[in-house]
């Protein structure tokens, strides 16, 4: 694949890109775990699915996705599911344990609350969660 002028390139999300590559080179590798191998075509396929099982359930764009998984190839398809939808994902550190970082996670369980119609979580809501 040829660089893109830049004003052109400018336009494109990463998303784009991605599937611009995978057209282009569909049977290249794409990415491995030394046991799985995926070209780009695989890769696009499982992230366009995995795309369009996070819109039926209502993720969209400017939602946010909590990520809390050692490094495996599901971790890149879920970051490019993401940027398909123009979703954020928050990666969490994997080595963070329930029992030894509860307060943290009462931080992440309140980062996703849904949100009222301004935009602001409700305070008793936060309230009852940091009980």
């Amino acid at each position: 694949m040829g660089a893109l002028p830049l004003p052109a390139a400018a336009t494109l999300t990463v998303a784009d890109l991605f599937a611009k590559r995978a057209q282009s080179q569909p049977d290249a590798l794409a990415l491995t775990d030394g046991v799985t191998h995926l070209s780009y075509a695989q890769l696009q396929a499982r992230v366009c699915r995995l795309a369009a099982a996070l819109r039926a359930a209502g993720i969209g764009g400017g939602d946010r996705i909590a990520m809390l998984w050692e490094n495996r190839i599901e971790y890149i398809e879920l970051e490019m599911a993401a940027a398909q939808l123009g979703a954020i994902v928050a990666c969490l550190n994997w080595r963070l344990a329930h029992y030894k970082q509860p307060r943290e996670f009462r931080f992440i369980e309140l980062a996703a609350l849904p949100r009222s119609s301004t935009g602001k979580i409700q305070r008793h809501e936060i309230e009852r969660r940091m009980l």
